[in-house]
């Protein structure tokens, strides 16, 4: 059995960074409190989605993880990548169009330069290294095709063109017409396009655009569920068709060799056996079981979604516990969805 995962989707941002203040309004901790203040949606339990304990603060000298310097952050989010994961998308946040263009794209430049020294400290490990993809969430700051040099230049293998609301490439009727150049663009220069947050016509765009350029492929869901999981959540199930997805998007993604990452958390699934019952469902179908994997999102699981048995990323080799148990698979099956699917399909990222 497996004792590390991957994960298509998960938000590993700084939580000293000042554009990152937590916004109450929001509900979930992917923002942060400023030290002094105190609650579910602060840093101290952020990190403790990851796993990260008080001996682990007490191993850096640390009495508080509001005393974290930037150095001692990295230092903690490394052993946490080492110990848990095999492959990780870490986001890159890109979509907040309330920030003007300079301020958006200066974040992006310096969270991804983050990642990247992450990235290369991990990979000077060796092979058996974690191995950390850039995935930027929402493209607002895109205001033309030439805006994906930046993308290119910064290192992003990924790229969500929307975030739940309209931007330049993208609104509730589709991919706008820049929106198609920018996908065309994307998918040429080998980057992955992830559906996840897209609305069903945006969705329905890149698929089109991925089939004429014969580039399925390169496309994602990164994480979610399908819309009938969703509309089992009696707070989400108003938001399940915009969401998630359809069984014949699933289809295609799978049939076209993209890659489809299954949420570990409500409102995508209510309970352990709910989320297992669906990677079954889903690895039925001809090369099902080579296209999923999991999208663990949030700071590996956000504590206020929780499902039973999921307290932190480290419970998730409990799916593979329960796959094997109750639906008789076989461990190189198991492995292959818990951890190897992302790491061999993520190869072909440019």
């Amino acid at each position: 059995m497996t004792d590390r995962i991957s994960s298509f989707h998960d938000d590993v941002a700084h939580p000293l960074s000042r554009e990152l203040e937590y916004d109450a309004a929001k509900g979930y901790p992917h923002k942060y409190a400023e030290p002094g203040e105190c609650g579910e949606n602060t840093i101290i339990h952020r990190i403790a989605q990851f796993g990260i304990t008080e001996a682990d603060l007490g191993d850096l000298g640390l009495e508080s993880a509001w005393d974290m310097n930037e150095s001692q952050y990295e230092k903690l989010m490394l052993e946490v990548l080492r110990r848990q994961y095999d492959t990780l998308f870490a986001s890159v946040y890109g979509r907040w169009a309330e920030m003007d263009l300079e301020k958006q794209r200066n974040l992006i430049t310096r969270v991804s330069g983050m990642y990247r020294q992450w990235g290369m400290k991990l990979q000077a490990e060796g092979k058996d290294a974690p191995r950390l993809v850039m995935a930027l969430e929402g493209a607002d700051f895109v205001r033309s095709v030439v805006d994906v040099n930046l993308i290119v230049e910064s290192g992003i293998k990924s790229v969500m063109p929307q975030y739940n609301r309209d931007n330049a490439l993208a609104s509730g009727e589709g991919l706008t017409p820049l929106g198609k150049e920018v996908i065309v663009e994307l998918l040429k220069r080998g980057i992955n396009v992830d559906l996840a947050h897209s609305v069903p016509n945006t969705r329905a765009g890149i698929l089109q655009i991925a089939r004429d350029l014969d580039a399925t492929r390169l496309v994602s869901y990164s994480h979610g569920a399908l819309a009938e999981d969703i509309a089992q959540d009696a707070t989400f199930a108003s938001a399940a068709g915009r969401r998630g997805l359809q069984p014949e998007e699933v289809q295609e993604i799978i049939r076209g060799g993209g890659i489809i990452g299954l949420g570990v958390s409500r409102p995508f699934f209510q309970s352990l056996d709910h989320l297992v019952e669906r990677i079954d469902a889903i690895c039925q179908q001809d090369k099902g079981p080579q296209s999923l994997g999991l999208g663990t999102d949030f700071g590996g699981v956000a504590p206020m979604l929780l499902v039973d048995g999921v307290s932190n990323v480290s419970d998730l080799v409990e799916i593979g516990e329960v796959l094997s148990t109750r639906f008789g698979y076989e461990d190189s099956k198991v492995q292959a969805i818990l951890r190897n699917n992302a790491r061999q399909w993520s190869e072909q990222l440019k």
